[in-house]
């Protein structure tokens, strides 16, 4: 737990713990500028930082990825199903539910029992590619599926 909470503090800018550490010492109030939001947000009040400023914070950072409910997939909170195929919705599933996808798990998603015959280097790169534009729309950044050289892909953490 504790290099879980290590990471997530880690995550933060300079200035950020700067500010939350003053939030923490009742040096920073209200009027600051920089303090405003977690005002705003309720993480922060006349006391100090409340009690879920953590969770509260950690939902915010935990929105700026993909997630999955049933069969809908979401980015930052929105649904983008309705912008993918239903290959590239499959692919983006295997990509969740696992930490790498290789090139044949993908060939499979894509031809199926004729992925022998059909294989295609260029056909997966060109999926993936297809992909990687449709989630930087959506604001994920083209970065967001990582190749593993020999390996296959997956989502940046």
């Amino acid at each position: 737990m504790q290099n879980i909470l290590y990471m997530f503090w880690s995550s933060f800018q300079p200035y950020e713990q700067q500010l939350i550490r003053g939030i923490r010492n009742g040096i920073v109030t209200r009027e600051d500028e920089a303090a405003q939001y977690l005002y705003i947000h309720n993480m922060a009040d006349s006391n100090g930082l409340t009690g879920n400023w953590l969770s509260r914070l950690d939902r915010i950072h935990a929105q700026e990825k993909l997630t999955r409910d049933g069969d809908y997939l979401f980015w930052a909170g929105n649904d983008i199903t309705e912008t993918l195929t239903n290959t590239e919705q499959t692919v983006l599933h295997a990509l969740l539910q696992k930490k790498a996808i290789s090139r044949d798990a993908i060939a499979e998603i894509l031809w199926g029992k004729q992925k022998d015959d059909r294989f295609s280097d260029w056909a997966i790169d060109k999926a993936v590619s297809r992909i990687r534009t449709k989630l930087s729309e959506a604001g994920a950044g083209k970065n967001y599926i990582r190749t593993l050289r020999g390996r296959g892909y997956t989502l940046q953490d």
